[in-house]
């Protein structure tokens, strides 16, 4: 008997995770033919998933996604493949049904469901399919207790609605799209005096049509939005100190007018702009977009409402499945910022546009050069803003310690030694400085970097500016260092290190890797250019060639 309900649009859909696990093959090598019970859907990060579906070839290459459907007959491709790095989810599907016709049943009913129409490979909504797929891996070995179990939900209801995006686009997204592209615009000309009736004519919609679906979107009118976007503008020149005059902050944000914009912002804020302060405290609703924010705020005595996080920070905070660059796409839904009411924003700099046009209604987005400073002068920046000056020296004579007695345990042979730390980028191989990952090296232990390196950095004030150089791997021989890091992101990178310390000529005749004085390190785990991850940079650093850990 078919209990299933006559619309499929119509039905609530309720994923169950099974498992979600990492390989470096997929299926595994010699897998006998296996019909699937459940949903697979597979992510390849690095290299090159070859198998059958069927007896019919599938090939899937870096990034990309594959779903599998329970019935689908998967075996392996012989002969066995390269090593890849890859992530395989299962899950069952539920969905509602009208109870059976004989029971006396009440309430919901959910039957387990095979009639997805998606499968194949996955070609949309990829960026945030990769992070929820990361996420679920990350989250693996927790505890389940009742948070957790509504997380790992969320996660799950989270990918099988990205996954049926193909299946069921919205009728309204061509008019939506116009729609966005009209207030994306606003946002990037918030300096020029933009009316609603440019907008409208931009979406090619009526004010009529244009105003009632904006309020549809944001729960207001076209002109509480721009105006909450122009003051919210007003607050970030103001919060930073970067301005030298009423009328410049007004003609920043679109106010021809300063003494216009002065009303305004007085109607709205209840104090006028010149005497208008940032009052932060541990209560401040603030949302942090990008994660070295994310730890700078935190060894500021602030713990943000929601943020982008780092796998060593999942349990503490509530994690926002965000972009890391302005070019990658916006999945995360705008509700999930408007319940957290933001009374700050805060992000790198090379996502502030993407912030701004999504969410500078909400709340002002505070954001400093990222080259420009290293990370002290980021902190400085963000405490003098914040009102956090006490809270930084705290953190400043803590760190010093730590440094202190991090020197103290470097054995004798490595105090000014030479480091190269070469970093295996997807666009080749590396050599770093002082900033990301050679702070805790350079700066905090006193190494000494290459000759090629030390001539970049000279040009700049420590930390800033320079990140690394181009490092043909074929010459690694002509870089001088008493000690070599070698860098990887996936494990089809440390493989190639470690084929290369074996058969490169020009690295098994360097010193530091005859005498084997060289470590390899994870980059996910030493990426992070911000003060809590320094802090863990450093205790693992001074053990990485021999020495003792710190007292």
């Amino acid at each position: 008997m078919n209990h299933s309900i006559d619309s499929l649009g119509e039905r609530a859909w309720l994923p169950q995770l099974i498992a979600v696990d990492k390989v470096a093959a997929f299926p595994h090598h010699g897998q006998d033919l296996v019909e699937l019970t459940c949903y697979r859907l597979l992510l390849v990060r690095q290299g090159k998933a070859q198998f059958l579906v069927g007896g019919q070839p599938v090939v899937v290459r870096s990034p990309g996604l594959y779903l599998l459907k329970p019935g689908m007959k998967l075996e392996s491709q012989r002969p066995p493949q390269k090593p890849i790095e890859a992530y395989v989810t299962d899950f069952h599907l539920y969905s509602s049904s009208r109870p059976p016709a004989d029971t006396a049943m009440d309430g919901l009913y959910y039957e387990r469901s095979d009639e997805l129409a998606v499968c194949g490979p996955i070609g949309w909504r990829t960026d945030a399919l990769k992070r929820l797929v990361l996420q679920l891996y990350a989250s693996r070995d927790e505890q389940m207790n009742t948070s957790h179990k509504l997380v790992q939900c969320q996660r799950m209801l989270k990918l099988l609605e990205l996954l049926l995006t193909e299946e069921q686009p919205r009728e309204e997204a061509p008019t939506d799209e116009r729609m966005l592209e009209a207030i994306m615009y606003a946002t990037d000309h918030c300096h020029e005096e933009v009316t609603i009736e440019q907008l409208s004519e931009r979406a090619g919609m009526r004010l009529s049509s244009f105003s009632r679906r904006f309020r549809q979107l944001y729960d207001k009118s076209p002109v509480a939005y721009m105006t909450q976007m122009r003051t919210n503008r007003a607050k970030e020149l103001l919060i930073k100190g970067n301005w030298t005059n009423m009328r410049e902050v007004a003609q920043s944000c679109g106010f021809h007018d300063e003494f216009y914009f002065s009303r305004r912002f007085k109607k709205q804020h209840g104090v006028a702009p010149t005497h208008y302060r940032l009052e932060v405290t541990e209560a401040t609703s603030i949302v942090s977009l990008s994660y070295p924010y994310t730890e700078q705020l935190l060894s500021l005595g602030l713990v943000p409402r929601a943020a982008q996080v780092t796998a060593s920070l999942q349990d503490s905070l509530p994690m926002l499945p965000l972009p890391y660059h302005e070019k990658d796409s916006w999945e995360i839904s705008r509700n999930v910022f408007v319940d957290c009411a933001p009374e700050l924003i805060v992000c790198k700099d090379n996502v502030v546009r993407q912030a701004r046009r999504h969410l500078g209604d909400l709340a002002p987005v505070l954001s400093f050069s990222w080259r420009s400073c290293d990370v002290y002068g980021l902190q400085e920046q963000l405490a003098h803003a914040l009102g956090r000056h006490r809270e930084l020296a705290q953190w400043r004579e803590r760190y010093a310690l730590q440094e202190q007695e991090a020197r103290a345990a470097l054995p004798e042979e490595q105090i000014g030694a030479t480091l190269a730390i070469c970093v295996l980028h997807a666009r080749g191989w590396r050599l770093y400085g002082a900033r990301n990952i050679g702070h805790v090296f350079y700066r905090s232990l006193g190494f000494q970097p290459p000759e090629q390196v030390r001539s970049a950095m000279a040009d700049y004030a420590p930390g800033t500016e320079f990140t690394w150089l181009e490092l043909d791997p074929e010459r690694l021989d002509e870089v001088e260092a008493d000690y070599i890091a070698f860098v990887t992101a996936s494990e089809q990178g440390e493989a190639e290190t470690r084929r290369r310390l074996q058969e490169t000529v020009a690295w098994r005749r360097h010193p530091a890797v005859r005498d084997e004085r060289y470590a390899l390190l994870d980059w996910h785990r030493w990426m992070v250019y911000a003060p809590l991850s320094l802090e863990w940079q450093l205790e693992q650093a001074v053990t990485l060639f021999g020495g003792h850990a710190a007292k």
